[in-house]
């Protein structure tokens, strides 16, 4: 049996009272045959629920987990603990190391914001702390990515059918040179600007502010937005080695093409017929050059709908796929923290300290050519 629990200051629904049964039950022997991690600090100001399966960071194992496991966020439990869970925005709330009676305690640090807003990612003395890393990284320890995997459904919208305003965009954080980038290339062709950033188109009613959060829905209020345009302006926050979130996601899985500025390493996010699915702002010398080019596909639909080859094909992904970082992420069954409860189990230690993450900041001119 799975278990999870709850902390002691929490309310004491149903669930919650079923939570704690099985802790208690795990205290009794039970959590000594599985690892037991617990998810020490708040995500930010929101708390972490063991058992939510809808809320970030999903904490919970599932059904289907094969070995023994027990969650919680009860700090009462560290005498029993396998492994704690520190996000990386709350290090504040770690507690001392050196006051841990258990030994072989596994830290594992949780990230899904990028070095250029977390700024412990870059001290050598926190990292050295930590023994796994859980983050957006392909290449991390666990991959908890922010890119869902692309929906095939709905297809997209004829191309005689789109809109004549070329590309849609939605920033509300004015990042200085995702921002300069598109005053330029606004210049040279039509862009929708529903966001608070370079603004000059207004939301549509059903576009609430924080719809965007809710990724699985086919009625996505963005994504029956965006596959309105023939294109959808996807600017990353942040130039960050795999950083990539969910903009990407939206634009991919409403039939619009994405013109992406962002991390270098994105087509290890696009495996098989995925590869072609988007336009990347680093291939351009100009602003101006990217704006000529989306005119001109704008205008030949057999070219434009190469881009969308895949949403009609279905996925053609390579035998690789299974065990790569993005397969593991979008198709392993198993619910992430299963699968750190299975590393824990088979006795892996971790690494002892984690390196520093950096994000060297990209000016505009390094997106142009002079």
């Amino acid at each position: 049996m799975v278990q999870t629990s709850e902390g002691r200051n929490g309310t004491t629904s149903k669930d919650q009272q079923s939570s704690r049964v099985q802790a208690s039950e795990g205290r009794s022997g039970t959590t000594r045959n599985g690892p037991v991690i617990i998810y020490w600090t708040k995500v930010f100001e929101r708390q972490v629920k063991a058992g939510d399966k809808y809320t970030w960071p999903y904490f919970y194992t599932g059904d289907l987990c094969p070995v023994k496991c027990t969650l919680t966020t009860d700090h009462s439990m560290i005498d029993e603990a396998s492994a704690i869970v520190i996000h990386a925005r709350n290090i504040d709330e770690m507690p001392p190391q050196d006051k841990i009676r258990r030994k072989n305690i596994r830290w594992i640090l949780h990230s899904n914001e990028s070095p250029k807003f977390t700024s412990v990612l870059s001290s050598a003395k926190i990292m050295a702390k930590f023994n796994f890393y859980l983050s957006y990284r392909l290449d991390s320890d666990f991959t908890l990515s922010l890119f869902p995997k692309p929906l095939l459904e709905p297809l997209p919208v004829p191309f005689k059918k789109k809109r004549q305003t070329l590309a849609a965009a939605l920033y509300s954080h004015c990042e200085a040179v995702r921002t300069e980038y598109l005053i330029e290339l606004m210049q040279e062709i039509e862009i929708d600007s529903y966001g608070s950033c370079l603004h000059n188109t207004d939301r549509p009613e059903y576009l609430a502010p924080r719809d965007n959060q809710r990724f699985s829905k086919l009625s996505n209020p963005l994504i029956n937005l965006y596959r309105t345009y023939k294109f959808t302006i996807v600017f990353m926050n942040s130039d960050c080695d795999y950083f990539v979130d969910e903009k990407l996601f939206y634009a991919l899985s409403a039939g619009s093409v994405p013109v992406f500025m962002g991390t270098a390493k994105i087509r290890e996010f696009l495996p098989g017929n995925l590869r072609d699915s988007i336009i990347e702002v680093r291939n351009f010398k100009t602003p101006k050059a990217l704006a000529a080019y989306l005119t001109r596909l704008a205008t030949d639909e057999k070219a434009y709908n190469k881009f969308l080859k895949w949403k009609y094909q279905g996925f053609k992904f390579p035998e690789s796929y299974a065990n790569s970082s993005i397969g593991q992420v979008w198709d392993n069954r198993l619910p992430m923290f299963c699968r750190i409860c299975q590393r824990l189990a088979s006795g892996d230690l971790g690494r002892t300290g984690l390196p520093v993450e950096t994000c060297e900041r990209k000016n505009f001119s390094d997106w142009v050519e002079h």
